[in-house]
């Protein structure tokens, strides 16, 4: 924990990933601040023998990943267009806290939920896909799920957010969210033309 702590107050690389709807103390996450580290410790330190040996094959193993770190940055985008979002009445609160949540359900598996907002009477939840295909119809069911596990008794509000958009547009539970519909609101919060 020595070095944890210092990586956060001296050097303001690491920071602590508090798990947003748990009351425990216990099991915090840490992560790197800093896209460009995030990238090298991922794709460069953690293949280094790989890069210098072959780097043909590292080229290849990043660029088959790549959708994963471009993922966890979008989650960060996703974040910051929150309150666009709410003013251009595509979500309908605007959260007084956000995190992430993580638990571990009756079934054994751990779930981790991207982003967690809440308010007094509600929670808003937010999955982020920064993927090549389209979302099914068993991945929102899945996401629907896997919501259920919250045992807070507050109203919840799913959205989930997809690169690709989604196979269907069936109305349902989940507030979908595409890159065309954060396109159109950038443009018109930064009167982009």
């Amino acid at each position: 924990m020595k070095y944890i702590n210092e990586l956060m107050t001296h050097y303001d690389i690491v920071k602590k990933v508090e798990n947003k709807l748990s009351k425990s103390k216990r099991g915090a996450r840490y992560k790197i601040k800093g896209n460009f580290l995030s990238f090298w410790f991922k794709y460069i330190y953690s293949n280094q023998d790989t890069i210098e040996f072959n780097p043909k094959s590292a080229l290849d193993f990043t660029i088959k990943n790549i959708n994963e770190i471009i993922g966890r940055t979008f989650e960060e985008v996703v974040k910051f267009l929150m309150p666009f979002f709410y003013k251009n009445g595509v979500i309908p609160i605007m959260p007084e806290s956000i995190g992430k949540h993580w638990l571990k359900a009756p079934d054994g598996k751990v779930y981790e939920f991207d982003i967690v907002g809440e308010t007094k009477d509600a929670l808003i939840i937010f999955e982020c896909k920064w993927r090549n295909k389209k979302t099914s119809e068993s991945d929102l069911n899945n996401f629907i799920q896997k919501c259920k596990f919250i045992k807070d008794q507050r109203k919840h509000i799913l959205v989930f957010v997809s690169k690709s958009g989604f196979e269907s547009n069936k109305d349902d539970e989940i507030i979908k969210i595409d890159l065309d519909m954060i396109e159109e609101i950038v443009n018109k919060e930064f009167n982009v033309v």
